[in-house]
């Protein structure tokens, strides 16, 4: 059949039954995922938008110092004296 359409082209009046599908069928698979895709498309659609948006925002001010109202027990400036601190370069984490 494939070489006599190749010779001769394909026939112009076909049966219903042997004309190809023009939209073939999905399973439920293909479905499901091209649910899927539509959904992660509306998010992404809707997070640019949020981003447009944030970028309008005026840039936050830097704080030098946290006020004790941000940081009532001290907390914040506890750790953050910690990791600023450099690690003894003996290996002995243990104190004595």
């Amino acid at each position: 059949m494939a070489e006599l359409v190749r010779c001769y082209g394909e026939p112009q009046h076909l049966p219903a039954e042997m004309q190809p599908n023009a939209t073939p069928s999905q399973d439920p698979m293909q479905q499901a995922m091209l649910q899927a895709l539509q959904a992660m498309h509306k998010e992404l659609v809707a997070l640019r938008e949020e981003v447009a948006q944030l970028r309008q925002l005026p840039a936050p001010t830097a704080e030098k110092e946290p006020s004790s109202e941000n940081d009532p027990h001290g907390f914040r400036a506890m750790a953050r004296r910690v990791f600023e601190t450099k690690p003894s370069t003996d290996g002995d984490d243990r104190s004595s």
